[in-house]
């Protein structure tokens, strides 16, 4: 997917990107997102970002009742970068063979970072 025009709301699924850390959080719908306490009552720094499906990055926002609400800055990843977050989030989880990590597009490089697709069952 390309950039499209600066969006106003994220296309999912997203990852939360914790500043100066490799850890990721995957949200895979807006009611994942609007369903996770954690990450809803989270205190977010300054460079905590959401990155969506198309690279879009929104700041992290507190708003009424304690919610997050992201904004759109109008900047974008690349493919590239998206797949470096992931790589070093896949890393820090113990995951072999990152270094040829490839992805088609950035939604499916951010389906990477989900847990649940890394899990036995």
């Amino acid at each position: 997917m390309s950039p499209s025009p600066a969006l106003a709301h994220p296309h999912w699924p997203a990852i939360v990107h914790f500043d100066g850390q490799p850890e990721l959080a995957y949200i895979g719908s807006l009611a994942q997102w609007q369903a996770a306490a954690d990450l809803q009552h989270h205190i977010y720094h300054a460079r905590d970002r959401l990155i969506d499906a198309y690279g879009a990055i929104y700041t992290l926002l507190p708003r009424a009742q304690q919610r997050v609400s992201p904004q759109a800055t109008g900047q974008y990843l690349s493919l590239d970068q998206v797949l470096e977050l992931v790589r070093a989030h896949l890393a820090r989880e113990g995951q072999a063979c990152i270094a040829k990590l490839y992805a088609p597009s950035i939604a499916a490089a951010i389906a990477m970072a989900n847990e649940d697709e890394h899990t036995a069952p």
